[in-house]
């Protein structure tokens, strides 16, 4: 087995595995673009990308790396005297090379941000959009429906983090309202499916709460938001609770989501207009809900850069100081 780290710039410090790996250790696991679903997610560092033979297809994208705990990861964020953690839940078809290190991934956010805010991806289980043996359009279905195991693992481990800061002040006192949920695409679908299988007791004992929850071009449902709307009721009001601001962006521009909706009038049980498209409505019935029309936040984009804008200077602006104002009012 080659390490080939040495080859690769950028890998990140830590990250969610919603995937299941194997156990090579005590403490250590392989995973690779093709790990299957998993209902018990692992917080990992220490991860070194390696060659391996694969008799599928030639060569995968295989990865080792070391389990830690919540209060491994507390102590680390403390030393880093890091201001912010951004769990990044990524879109479909994002295998893990794409998630950590490729456009649109962890290390463009990581460079984005800056050494101020630790940058934390999300690995769940995709298909690959363009492959002579899967055409895209049925990728796309087939991770909107995979996404769903991946919001079982995650709200496994919101589920963990809040035990944890409730016996853990310190774990508590580091991530508290300073860790931000940033979901892009399909992975805010993956929250929102999240959110709806939290249980109504979660909301009412929170020992833990993000501080933003970002949608930033969302492929959901555009009634998520609507007071009374089935959605709403369902998912909508959970997902309004997760965070104390929650910021959702969206654009009738977005060539990307405008492909999906096409998609959609082919396949009924994914057949709404999303959100990131065409916003959420009225949301005066929410107080922590702030929008974002981004053809108008970030005018002169092409119409093709309208669903990625993760590393728009613009937009980082407006997003470090949404966290700053967490920051501030969670201190008074």
């Amino acid at each position: 087995m080659m390490d080939t780290k040495a080859n690769i710039p950028s890998l990140p410090s830590f990250a969610i595995l919603a995937v299941k790996p194997r156990r090579i250790g005590v403490d250590r696991v392989e995973f690779d673009d093709r790990s299957d679903s998993t209902k018990t997610p692992l917080l990992i560092t220490d991860i070194e990308k390696r060659e391996k033979a694969s008799c599928f297809c030639g060569s995968s994208e295989y990865y080792t790396a070391r389990v830690v705990s919540f209060t491994a990861f507390a102590e680390r964020v403390r030393g880093l005297n890091i201001a912010d953690v951004m769990i990044y839940l990524h879109g479909y078809s994002s295998r893990p090379d794409s998630v950590f290190s490729g456009w649109k991934g962890k290390m463009d956010l990581q460079r984005s941000y800056g050494n101020d805010t630790l940058v934390v991806p999300v690995v769940w289980p995709c298909l690959p959009s363009k492959n002579e043996l899967i055409i895209e359009g049925v990728s796309y279905l087939c991770d909107k429906w995979r996404l769903k195991m991946a919001s079982e693992a995650l709200r496994n481990f919101v589920s963990d983090l809040d035990k944890c800061c409730a016996k853990e002040a310190p774990v508590r006192d580091t991530l508290n309202f300073r860790t931000h949920l940033y979901t892009h695409s399909m992975g805010s679908s993956v929250m929102v499916s999240m959110a709806e299988k939290l249980k109504k007791k979660f909301f009412k004992k929170q020992s833990f709460k993000f501080g933003v929850v970002s949608m930033v071009q969302s492929n959901v449902t555009a009634d998520l938001l609507k007071k009374k709307s089935k959605p709403f009721k369902k998912q909508g009001s959970k997902v309004a609770q997760l965070g104390k601001m929650v910021i959702v962006t969206y654009t009738a521009k977005d060539e990307a989501l405008r492909f999906t909706a096409e998609q959609k009038k082919a396949t009924k049980p994914f057949g709404d207009q999303d959100l990131g498209r065409v916003g959420p409505g009225d949301v005066s019935h929410l107080n922590n809900i702030r929008l974002y029309d981004a053809s108008i936040l970030l005018p002169g984009r092409e119409k093709s850069q309208y669903h990625a804008f993760n590393n728009d200077s613009r937009f980082i602006a407006v997003m470090k100081n949404e966290f700053r104002m967490v920051r501030a009012s969670s201190c008074r």
